[in-house]
């Protein structure tokens, strides 16, 4: 039974975001929903890697993405007083060859699915081209690691009932990344989103961890829209304090402006993964993640974190 008298249990959506490194700029926040005052602070430490070969020639753009993203993510959240709540996050970010192309590509003839544009191209290699009709062009075929765009957000806790939860964020994406190494994108960049939960029953819960509009200048080497519409909602299973199983969706517009490259439009990340929780405080999660829309994302993205709080 639920307590009436206690707030709703925080749901706990994954950490992830679009890896596509054409706009590894875009501010596309990731945030858990608003920490209790009565929690101590938390930190985590998310490692994404992803891969995807991607050919494209439309219109006047000219694309060519084949290779790996290797993203490790600090963030720690502080609460504070009178509902209010302190975000900060840092990325480091690794380019190179695709060491897992023979694994997706076996796994992709086993099951049957297509094997999109990996066939025409060599594995374990480095190379992410694109020229657009705009002027803006992109063209790197060496790995290299940088630190890339850091954000500070904060959080107001709007609603806060026994089954329900809102939260109020406002953030900055700072310019700590490198705009011609697609680590950053070298603008200040602002966003306002909403994050909610809905306790369904005792074990189920309904999360829409994001849905905001980001203004921003630039992204990446592209010609980037000045706002773009994202979201998220994920569905959420606590079979116990200890483990639960999250499915998780998200969304974002078109980041790119005057281009018909399909890799540069709306996509759809389909994200399903679990956590475990020990009783000393640390948490830690594995999912996969999958381009729901074929071709505007990367194929293929693993996810692990761990989080420490008492």
């Amino acid at each position: 039974m639920l307590c009436a008298a206690c707030p709703a249990t925080r749901a706990e959506p994954l950490l992830v975001r679009d890896q596509n490194p054409l706009i590894r700029g875009v501010y596309l926040p990731v945030g858990r929903p608003a920490t209790r005052a009565d929690q101590a602070a938390r930190q985590d430490l998310t490692l994404t890697i992803s891969n995807t070969t991607n050919m494209d020639t439309s219109g006047d753009g000219e694309l060519l993405v084949d290779g790996e993203t290797t993203e490790l993510r600090w963030s720690g959240n502080w609460p504070l007083s009178h509902g209010w709540q302190l975000q900060l996050s840092v990325p480091v970010v690794h380019y190179e060859g695709g060491h897992l192309d023979s694994i997706i590509d076996g796994w992709h003839r086993f099951l049957g699915l297509p094997r999109g544009d990996r066939p025409a191209r060599p594995e374990d290699e480095l190379e992410f081209y694109y020229r657009g009709s705009g002027g803006a062009s992109v063209d790197i075929t060496d790995s290299h690691t940088g630190l890339g765009d850091s954000a500070i957000e904060a959080g107001y806790t709007v609603l806060a009932s026994a089954r329900s939860t809102l939260d109020l964020w406002l953030g900055l994406e700072l310019p700590t990344g490198e705009r011609s190494a697609l680590t950053g994108n070298g603008s200040v960049d602002g966003a306002v989103w909403l994050s909610g939960a809905r306790q369904l029953t005792q074990r189920w819960q309904w999360m829409r961890p994001r849905n905001c509009t980001p203004r921003f200048r630039r992204a990446a080497a592209t010609e980037a829209r000045e706002l773009i519409p994202f979201g998220s909602v994920a569905l959420g299973w606590e079979g116990s304090p200890a483990y639960g199983i999250a499915v998780q969706v998200d969304t974002h517009g078109s980041c790119v402006d005057n281009s018909d490259v399909e890799f540069l439009d709306s996509a759809a990340l389909l994200t399903v993964g679990g956590h475990y929780r020990t009783r000393t405080g640390w948490r830690f999660e594995l999912a996969v993640t999958e381009d729901l829309r074929a071709g505007t994302s990367p194929d293929v993205a693993f996810y692990f974190a761990i989080r420490w709080q008492r």
